[in-house]
């Protein structure tokens, strides 16, 4: 059997490119506001971090012409908010958050975020119970043509 090698910026060119075709249950991509002068992609990752205070999902921008993801910044998503995925319009995020408890019974959520279109930055707007333990997966649909 023949073993391909590949270089480190092939590699990484070849995965990041791949995280913008990923399925947005695990990753939310959003095109870069015509406001800025940067290339790429807005690439929200969530964290198995269990925290109501850290910071847990983080907003990369991703060029596709090297693959190089840079860190933009850290965003307070809830516990664990392990999968998100973005509406049709990529107005909203929504992330599962992975917990045992929440609001004192024992339940996962799913949060519900605005995007700010010129920087990506989140603001919460829902969180509610999941009506199960460790919910792992989230998915969007297209709205229903009228």
């Amino acid at each position: 059997m023949t073993r391909q090698s590949y270089s480190r910026r092939s590699f990484l060119k070849n995965t990041g490119l791949g995280l913008v075709v990923a399925s947005f249950s695990v990753f939310g991509c959003a095109r870069v506001a015509p406001v800025t002068d940067a290339p790429g992609y807005l690439v929200y990752i969530g964290t198995n971090i269990n925290s109501e205070t850290d910071n847990t999902i983080f907003l990369y921008r991703l060029n596709p012409s090297t693959g190089a993801l840079t860190q933009v910044s850290g965003l307070k998503g809830g516990a664990s908010p392990t999968y998100l995925t973005l509406d049709a319009k990529r107005q909203h995020l929504y992330a599962v958050n992975e917990t045992n408890t929440f609001r004192g019974a024992p339940s996962g959520a799913v949060s519900a975020f605005a995007v700010d279109p010129k920087t990506g930055g989140l603001t919460l707007l829902s969180q509610e119970p999941s009506q199960g333990l460790r919910r792992a997966t989230l998915a969007s649909t297209a709205p229903k043509k009228r």
